[in-house]
């Protein structure tokens, strides 16, 4: 399963686009933001543990309606045997469209990226969005956080 999961992220990194993020929300503390945990064999990330880190923002969203623009989820996508971070995937809402973001990188309003930590250059996942998040139930994620 963990060649599997490196496949994926392989394959995914091979079609993405490194992007400036210098004028979208910043995730800088992340790790002091709320978190869950989640584990087990899942599409797009595999038999992983996945720590999702929720902004102020995004812990509003009540379950109706879109998630609100300045909305953040980091997700640390870690092996699930010895717990080292693979990559993180990462989501923002944009507030309004932001000149400087192509748009064809953007879906409902959210920005899909990828880093292996933070720090590093963050990599549009736009894949995400069409292979994956597009049928989330809510506005392109799979809980309420």
């Amino acid at each position: 399963m963990k060649i599997i999961t490196l496949l994926v992220a392989l394959v995914s990194a091979g079609c993405s686009t490194e992007i400036d993020t210098s004028n979208l929300l910043s995730i800088d503390n992340y790790t002091d933001w709320p978190s869950i945990e989640i584990s087990g064999d899942v599409a797009g990330h595999g038999n992983t543990r996945r720590v999702v880190f929720i902004n102020d923002v995004a812990s509003t969203f009540d379950g109706s309606g879109p998630y609100l623009p300045g909305a953040a989820l980091v997700k640390e996508v870690r092996d699930k045997d010895n717990d080292a971070l693979l990559y993180l995937a990462i989501m923002r809402k944009l507030k309004r469209q932001q000149a400087d973001v192509d748009s064809s990188y953007v879906n409902r309003g959210w920005i899909y990226t990828q880093a292996d930590k933070l720090g590093d250059p963050e990599t549009t996942a736009d894949y995400c969005f069409s292979a994956c998040h597009t049928q989330a139930p809510w506005d392109g994620t799979f809980l309420r956080y």
